[in-house]
């Protein structure tokens, strides 16, 4: 679930103001190296952007980007989807219930976005 392949095609430009989002000839990207990480997948692409010249990375589209803990967004989605509370996953991982109200928002977010 939170694995990227390193072959994976970016499906857009993340950056907002990048008029490759309006325009409808195709997107196109470089590929500009990679950088190392200690924990998996351990070497991330980096890519350029064609038309704005602006980097980002195949993390850049993962559900996990910018978490603090993101070996706890598998555990949420599978005790959300048996039903579980917010207070109830929250007790059985030792954070917050206000955390897992936000991985379970960025997960709904995630979702739509996937369908």
């Amino acid at each position: 679930m939170l694995e990227t392949t390193p072959d994976r095609r970016p499906p857009f430009c993340p950056h907002p103001d990048c008029d490759s989002r309006t325009n409808p000839a195709p997107w196109r990207f470089i590929k500009k190296g990679f950088y190392l990480r200690r924990r998996s997948p351990h070497r991330v692409q980096k890519y350029q952007c064609s038309r704005c010249r602006r980097g980002f990375s195949s993390a850049t589209f993962s559900p996990a980007y910018w978490l603090r803990r993101p070996d706890l967004l598998p555990d949420v989605f599978h005790q959300l989807v048996s039903c579980a509370g917010f207070r109830q996953i929250a007790r059985a991982r030792s954070v917050s219930h206000t955390t897992v109200r936000r991985m379970s928002d960025r997960l709904g977010r995630h979702c739509l976005l996937f369908h």
